[in-house]
Order: structure tokens, then sequence, then C-alpha cells
């Protein structure tokens, strides 16, 4: 019963990361409200997000114990998701605190935190991949999982840092272009989340019945 609950902390996790990073990408303008601190509502749809990316660490650390395919990897997937999630809630708090306190370095820290929480995820999920990979080969993940998420994150933070940069610019003319820019990026970020995470809703579909039954599984 275990395989089918990690299975689908992973199927309905990634739906749900999904559909939170679109909303989130839409009414954030690519995310760049993350970059001037203070509260707004926007932030709590980072709740779910977090939810289902942290859902997904507790299955691999889960799925490490299995007495029968146990993930060799899982307890690294858990320890860089697990760290990427408190990064990121921690940067989020830095920056709702703003609203109350002035302060440029808190906004610093919390900017530095989404950067560092993209990176924490790409080193996860990295690792996730080449789980899978692995998995793949013993036939129990019918899709052969690409690098689209861990890419997808680094790209994540490369936006987060651009847009970040702005509170060191003062020309008009560039801080726009920056901002185009970022925004240009955070939407290539969520296109290669998307990409990724169906994949790994696809791959593990079938997972539980294809660890139990051998007969099954793709040839």
């Amino acid at each position: 019963m275990s395989l089918y609950r990690n299975a689908k902390f992973f199927t309905s996790g990634s739906i749900l990361v999904i559909f939170f990073y679109i909303i989130l990408g839409i009414f954030s303008y690519g995310f760049t409200f993350s970059v001037v601190g203070k509260w707004d509502p926007i932030q709590i749809l980072y709740a779910p997000i977090i939810l289902g990316l942290a859902g997904m660490g507790k299955a691999a650390l889960n799925l490490s114990k299995e007495k029968e395919f146990a993930w060799e990897h899982g307890k690294q997937i858990a320890l860089f998701i697990f760290v990427g999630s408190g990064l990121l809630l921690l940067g989020l708090l830095l920056l709702i605190i703003t609203t109350w306190i002035e302060s440029e370095i808190l906004v610093y820290l919390g900017d530095i935190g989404l950067i560092l929480s993209c990176f924490a995820y790409a080193i996860g999920f990295f690792f996730f991949q080449r789980q899978l990979s692995s998995l793949y080969l013993k036939r129990v993940i019918v899709k052969y999982p690409k690098h689209f998420i861990s890419i997808g994150f680094g790209v994540q933070s490369l936006a987060y840092t651009i847009l970040f940069i702005n509170w060191f610019v003062s020309d008009v003319t560039i801080t726009a272009t920056i901002v185009i820019v970022g925004i240009v990026i955070a939407a290539i970020s969520i296109l290669l989340l998307i990409v990724g995470f169906i994949q790994i809703n696809i791959a593990f579909r079938a997972y539980p019945h294809l660890i139990e039954n051998e007969e099954i599984r793709p040839g």
C-alpha cells in the first residue's frame, strides 16, 4: 500500500506544482513581485507549490527504505528538496516581514533565499533524474526521464538573479530592460518545469503496478 501512497505523492504533487506555477507566473508577471519585498496575496500560491514539492521529497525518502527496488538516491533527493522548500519558505517570510519592517537587507536576504532554493531544487531533481534513469533500466518506469526540471529550476534561479540585479540599477531604461528579460526567462523556466513534471506524472501512474507485477513490465 505504501507504494501506491508514495506514487500518489508524485502524480498528484506534479499536477499541483504545474497548476500553481502557471497561476503564479500569470498573476505575478514572471515572479517580479518576489524581488520587491512586502506582503503580496499572490505569495499564498507558493504554499501548495512547497507542499507538492515537499511531498515528493517525503515519498523519495520513504522509497529509499523499501526492501525491493529501494531508491539509492532517495535520501539525497529528499535532503535537497527539503532544503529548497525551507529556503523558499524562509525567503518568502523575510520578504513578508518587510511589510512591517522597512529593511533593504531583509529584502536582499529574502531574494537570496529564493535564488538558493532554486539551486537546491535543481540539485535534488538532478539526483531524482538519475534515480528514474536507474528505474527505467529496470523497466519499472514507462518513460525515460530528462533533465527538464533541474534545468527549469536552474533557469528560474537565473530569472530571480536578473530581477534581483534591479536593486542596484538606477537607469530607468536599463531597469525596464532587465525586468523584461527576467520575465521572459521566468516564462521559459515555467515551460521547462511543466514538461518535466508531466513526465513525472506519466512515469508514476503505473509505477506500483510495474513493481508488483513483472509480467506487465515493458519489454
